[in-house]
């Protein structure tokens, strides 16, 4: 028995359906039609009237009444048809697009509607596309009217079982589920191989588009964390917005200690963080030498950057029997500690110099304070018997007393040895930045815009916010006594100061004569000067600048007044008149 045929019906509202008259000379374009089918027998060239086969469109059937060869003229191109079934129960004909393509070489393209010639491309119909169906009419050269009201559209589209990785492509790589749910009463024109109760295979597409990351869990089997201080270390590296003020650092290498959250920030030019740990950790060991028995470190966990993974820093670790523990590229969560405690950083960071209104290249000083205050606050990670990181390395209780509102208004104290004389002022104004040593206070200078440190201050927590003001131009006080320098700043210093004074020595060392000579060619311009001004008067002055004189109150000096005045210093080297007595 031959297969059923299976098309695409066309439904028309209940009200037309009995008065649509049939039409032979439309044709029907269907991408879901397996045959052609005709209702018109004229059409035909032969007809086999014995062969009838059931012909199915969604869930009503039919039969065909013959099986033929039909000849058509679309515009002047000749086209037959094979195997098609007739059925004059149908009231209008169909085009198989299958049939077309494997039979004829015919393709049909539903943008804009055409059928073109497989061979060359050319354009065979232009398909009529108004009623919502693709209709070709081989009549004569008329409109096709269809009737008023009709909502001509595909009522039923071909219901063909497929497999249930077809249908979860069809879908959209939804889910297997979804997909069943669909097919089996949600929606109709689905329907699923009798095989396809089995799972759908791992899509690769689905997983490539909606792979995504991994939750964190909080506890790992495989995570040990530390038993004592400086046990376990977590670095990264902070990248500053610009270059920090005075010592140009663009980068900040973070170290937290596993145990205590103790955290330590250490300014770097480049990423070489070498010399950086050698320094910190000699630093360590004789400072906390006191309250640390041991200073052996067993593991260190970074990120996968390049300044951690050096042959000579991972050989110098090695050495110390130190084991170095690389998170994955891009998996920041797994060195979390220091992540969060750089976070935590920028963030405070942030708001101390959005607060004052300090520029960004303070960033440096800034988190170096936000540093130093995070080891004297509580943490969550640590007991209630010592609840601040540097209670919990170093076991001693901590003082807040000395502390100010960064940002806040110094008035810092001109030591006497540095002031030019007891009349100059006393003090410089600037911003309170940081915290050094004992009692004593970092603070910037926005006048010269330099880092300066002191202990004789006076602040005013209310005054925060900077206001900008003018470039300090000539450091008349010394203040620069005061900069932080290294040690080539103050070489370079040194060496100027030396080439001066040799300078004045110099000056100082020359000879009477060359002095003598000098002074008589200042005698001579003085005199010149004045001659000029006894012919054609005095006229540097406009009028209005000054209190005008007339010119007959002023003689020019005599020869017998520079000559009384010869051997006696020249305060001035420009030319001099003196005012008739009254």
């Amino acid at each position: 028995m031959s297969e059923p045929a299976v098309i695409c019906t066309v439904k028309y509202e209940e009200q037309l359906t009995d008065h649509v008259p049939q039409a032979p000379h439309l044709w029907l374009i269907d991408a879901g039609a397996s045959h052609h089918i005709c209702n018109e027998k004229s059409l035909f060239r032969n007809l086999d009237e014995d062969y009838q086969v059931t012909i199915q469109a969604g869930t009503s059937t039919t039969k065909s009444q013959g099986r033929g060869q039909i000849d058509l003229d679309i515009d002047g191109y000749s086209l037959t048809l094979y195997g098609v079934l007739y059925a004059p129960q149908l009231r209008f004909n169909l085009l198989s697009t299958e049939c077309l393509r494997r039979e004829n070489f015919i393709g049909y393209n539903s943008i804009p509607n055409v059928l073109y010639n497989g061979e060359d491309d050319s354009i065979i119909a232009i398909a009529d596309s108004s009623s919502g169906i693709p209709i070709i009419n081989i009549g004569p050269s008329i409109p096709i009217h269809h009737p008023e009201g009709s909502s001509t559209y595909y009522h039923e589209v071909t219901t063909r079982p497929i497999s249930l990785d077809l249908a979860h492509r069809r879908l959209g790589h939804i889910s297997e589920a979804r997909v069943k749910a669909l097919a089996y009463g949600q929606a109709e024109g689905l329907k699923l191989l009798p095989d396809s109760g089995r799972r759908i295979d791992k899509c690769d597409h689905c997983i490539a588009g909606k792979i995504r990351t991994l939750p964190h869990p909080r506890k790992q089997a495989t995570l040990k964390r530390s038993g004592r201080p400086m046990e376990m270390l977590h670095l990264d590296l902070l990248q500053g917005p610009c270059a920090a003020l005075n010592t140009g650092f663009n980068y900040l290498l973070v170290i937290v200690d596993d145990y205590t959250r103790m955290a330590w920030c250490i300014g770097l030019k480049t990423k070489d963080i070498q010399e950086a740990w050698k320094n910190w950790f000699t630093m360590i060991q004789y400072q906390y030498k006191d309250v640390i028995t041991d200073f052996s470190v067993l593991r260190l966990r970074a990120d996968n950057g390049g300044e951690f993974i050096l042959h000579d820093m991972q050989g110098q670790w090695e050495d110390l029997g130190m084991w170095l523990q690389l998170s994955v590229a891009y998996a920041h969560n797994q060195n979390g500690v220091v992540e969060r405690a750089i976070r935590t950083i920028v963030e405070h960071a942030v708001s101390v110099l959005n607060d004052a209104n300090m520029p960004n290249n303070l960033w440096y000083e800034i988190c170096l304070t936000i540093t130093y205050l995070g080891n004297l606050e509580t943490h969550s990670h640590l007991s209630v018997d010592a609840p601040t990181p540097i209670e919990a390395f170093t076991g001693k209780k901590l003082n807040l007393s000395h502390l100010r509102v960064i940002g806040s208004k110094a008035h810092i104290l001109i030591p006497k040895e540095i002031r030019e004389h007891k009349f100059k002022p006393r003090a410089v104004i600037g911003r309170l930045v940081s915290y050094d040593g004992v009692n004593q206070y970092r603070m910037w200078v926005p006048e010269m815009n330099a880092i300066v440190w002191g202990r004789n201050i006076t602040l005013d927590e209310n005054n925060v916010v900077y206001e900008r003001a003018g470039t300090f131009e000539d450091d008349e006080e010394g203040l620069g006594r005061l900069i932080l320098t290294d040690t080539n700043e103050i070489h370079d210093l040194v060496t100027k100061i030396e080439h001066q004074r040799k300078g004045s020595e110099s000056y100082a060392s020359r000879t009477d004569s060359a002095l003598q000579q000098e002074q008589d060619q200042s005698h001579q311009l003085d005199s010149t000067v004045n001659d000029l001004v006894d012919q054609f008067g005095d006229t540097g002055v406009e009028e209005g600048e000054f209190p005008q004189v007339q010119d007959d109150d002023y003689v020019p000096a005599t020869m017998t007044d520079r000559s009384q005045h010869r051997d006696q210093p020249q305060p001035r080297h420009y030319p001099q008149r003196t005012r008739k007595p009254s």
